[in-house]
């Protein structure tokens, strides 16, 4: 669903999903690994014994996954896996002290992956699915990176002139590229208007400008890595097994140009946040071949301009 929205507009969709039929595409969390009772150290013990298979045997959502990590916590307490009492023997002892060591390393290893479950079911797994942060909302802090490797970062509290943030996927995107190469026939006028322009993309730092293939760059470009500030204005997706294999296929290792294993991307977007913090613009369209043109950009900003101190409008 394309989602353009102006503070002085109304939003404009191009699909006329409804609120149900779009909660209904969001992704659903990966199912963590089961535990196996007849493998390890719980078939050398008789008799009963305490298993999470309650837990293993559905998919972790953020309430399954809240369940998971609460158990697993449980399991990682040092608890026998054996109900009932041991022997009150010396090897039985040092069994019981050996046991409650293996379910501590099992019940962290378990909240790990409960943990990265819970984060990936968190991120819509169809682009169609994310849902921006609105017109109206305040935007949100963030720290993204400079491409020495220092830190960026944008508090909406303190901000002394508007912002314009545009998110890209990165360098290795040709149409991303395009974007870029358009917008240098804005992006003087903008800035003459009192706007700081961020671009902000998945690169690793060393790689925003080397990647590019559109010649004559020189905007603020930063490193989102991480999709922490993808995440924060709602417009990252994780990509499944075969979306990551066909990036692959296409000579796009996301591992290697973002630096992490998360297999995530944002929707390209662009923002407009006035001094007030408070977002005036927003477009986010899933189909990445379709980006914010140049003159585009230009009606949408230009009402939250301000040149020493008036605004335009």
């Amino acid at each position: 669903m394309i989602i353009t929205r102006c503070a002085h507009g109304q939003a404009n969709e191009s699909r006329g999903d409804t609120g149900h039929e779009l909660q209904a595409r969001q992704g659903h969390g990966r199912r963590p690994a089961g535990l196996e009772p007849e493998h390890g150290l719980a078939s050398a013990l008789d008799g009963p014994v305490v298993l999470l298979d309650d837990v293993c045997s559905r998919p972790v959502s953020r309430s399954g996954g809240a369940a998971a990590v609460s158990l697993a916590i449980i399991f990682a307490s040092g608890r026998s896996l054996r109900e009932g009492m041991y022997p009150s023997t010396p090897w039985m002892r040092k069994s019981d002290a050996c046991c409650q060591h293996v379910n501590a390393l099992s019940g962290l290893l378990l909240i790990m992956s409960a943990l990265a479950s819970v984060a990936r079911a968190e991120l819509p797994a169809d682009p169609a699915a994310v849902t921006p942060l609105p017109v109206g909302a305040p935007a949100p802090d963030f720290t993204v990176h400079r491409a020495d490797g220092t830190p960026y970062v944008f508090n909406s509290r303190h901000l002394v002139a508007p912002h314009i943030v545009i998110f890209y996927r990165g360098g290795w995107c040709p149409y991303c590229n395009a974007q870029l190469a358009d917008l240098r026939l804005v992006e003087p006028k903008l800035r003459a208007s009192g706007f700081v322009i961020l671009f902000v993309s998945t690169d690793r730092p060393e790689l925003l400008y080397s990647s590019l293939k559109a010649a004559d760059i020189h905007y603020t470009l930063l490193s989102d890595g991480q999709l922490l500030a993808a995440k924060a204005f709602h417009i990252a997706y994780h990509l499944d097994e075969a979306a990551y294999a066909r990036q692959l296929k296409f000579g796009v290792d996301l591992e290697a140009t973002t630096g992490s294993s998360e297999h995530a991307l944002p929707v390209p977007s662009v923002f407009v946040i006035d001094t007030s913090g408070v977002i005036r613009f927003e477009y986010s369209n899933p189909d990445y071949k379709v980006r914010l043109g140049a003159d585009e950009l230009w009606k949408a900003a230009a009402p939250f301009a301000r040149v020493s101190g008036r605004s335009l409008r």
